[in-house]
């Protein structure tokens, strides 16, 4: 039976898909972890002539940090949009950042948060391919009939048999 094996793979591959989207979504939580240290800090850096712009640093990294919260959750769920809008989100606030200061070391671990993002993004892909594929594969399963009708348009149904091919049978010779 050849469909045994692609189904374990199958079944397989759906875990460790899952097991990749469970551990790159942890990421989404670390970054909003990241966004709230980042948003204490720039609350208590600001002098009393720049304490409005660091209250309004503070609190837009409040509200990048709350949607990574929620992002993170949606990519759990194995949403690919939730991945998308990571990406989207967190390279915005690398530019911004970078605008900010500079610091070679931040930019390379943005850049490897971006990138495990990415990989979430498609393992998520991944493994919505797969449960496509084994709903196709459900759908297409072969149903053998339960019942057969014997010619006639009125005639009714017989009682549910095993299908066996049709062997022609001869008459028996008379002499």
């Amino acid at each position: 039976m050849k469909s045994g094996p692609s189904v374990a793979n199958a079944a397989s591959e759906k875990t460790i898909q899952h097991a990749k989207i469970r551990g790159v979504s942890i990421w989404f939580y670390i970054i909003a972890g990241l966004q709230l240290l980042s948003a204490y800090q720039a609350y208590q850096a600001g002098s009393d002539a720049l304490a409005a712009a660091g209250a309004t640093v503070a609190v837009v990294d409040l509200l990048i940090g709350a949607a990574f919260v929620v992002l993170g959750y949606f990519a759990g769920q194995k949403h690919s949009w939730a991945f998308v809008a990571g990406i989207a989100l967190y390279l915005i606030r690398t530019a911004v950042n970078l605008f900010q200061f500079f610091s070679p070391i931040t930019l390379i671990i943005r850049l490897y948060l971006t990138y495990r993002i990415w990989q979430g993004l498609q393992a998520c892909l991944a493994a919505n391919r797969a449960d496509q594929a084994m709903a196709m594969l459900n759908q297409r399963r072969l149903v053998m009939p339960t019942t057969s009708v014997a010619s006639g348009e009125n005639a009714a149904p017989t009682p549910a048999q095993p299908w066996r091919p049709a062997i022609p049978q001869s008459e028996p010779e008379t002499s």
